[in-house]
């Protein structure tokens, strides 16, 4: 049980330096109408987290393995074409993005206690794709072969202190205020720097290498 606790420990805590849900919060914060509406953000991505992790370990993760690869055996030309329709909608996105650019920036309403759950909901659901460290947790769990019981008692606590970050940052909101709010300036000119002149040509590599990936499929 030492081993398995200590696991837990280790990868929750490298799972929880989360830079892009650290921004998104940073920014919400910003546009929340009150500070501690900002607490279900980081509910939603917590208790997204620990519900998916219930239902992989489960085996649910089995279920859209086999779906996808019935899918892809009945439309073969599926794939290809949704690539190729992709890789359009991301020139047209970066293309459009940039004439909006020239145009004034519209004002952002402000964020309630409902929307920043649903935000932080839909915010986790976009980044378990690439959560490498929860899935190789889950599957260290399903070898030890261990009662739904303690799996649920794991998970909440990986994800206490997968939250931890973003607590962290609403409590240092509440006390220390001037500060976070000169590290946000900073933080938000790299990002804005980072979304203006390095996510553009990434966007039309990935659109080329989708394109690429379409027409072979269609040629061949």
């Amino acid at each position: 049980m030492f081993a398995i606790l200590s696991m837990t420990f280790v990868t929750s805590a490298l799972d929880s330096l989360n830079p892009v849900a650290i921004a998104q919060q940073l920014s919400f914060q910003a546009l929340s109408k009150k500070k501690k509406d900002i607490r279900s953000f980081i509910v939603g991505i917590g208790l997204t987290n620990f519900l998916a992790g219930l239902l992989f370990y489960q085996g649910i993760n089995q279920l859209f393995v086999r779906f996808y690869q019935e899918f892809v055996q009945r439309f073969p030309m599926f794939l290809p074409t949704a690539a190729l329709l992709a890789a359009l909608g991301i020139i047209y996105f970066v293309f459009r993005k940039k004439e909006n650019e020239k145009q004034e920036e519209k004002k952002v309403t402000n964020l309630n206690a409902t929307k920043l759950f649903f935000l932080g909901v839909l915010a986790c659901v976009l980044e378990l794709s690439s959560a490498l460290p929860y899935f190789a947790f889950l599957g260290l769990l399903v070898s030890y072969q261990l009662s739904f019981g303690i799996v649920a008692v794991l998970l909440a606590i990986y994800n206490v202190i997968y939250i931890a970050p973003l607590l962290l940052i609403y409590i240092f909101s509440i006390y220390f205020e001037d500060k976070l709010t000169v590290f946000y300036n900073k933080f938000n000119q790299l990002i804005h720097w980072v979304l203006r002149y390095l996510v553009p040509p990434m966007l039309v590599l990935i659109s080329l290498a989708l394109a690429a990936y379409g027409l072979h499929a269609w040629v061949l």
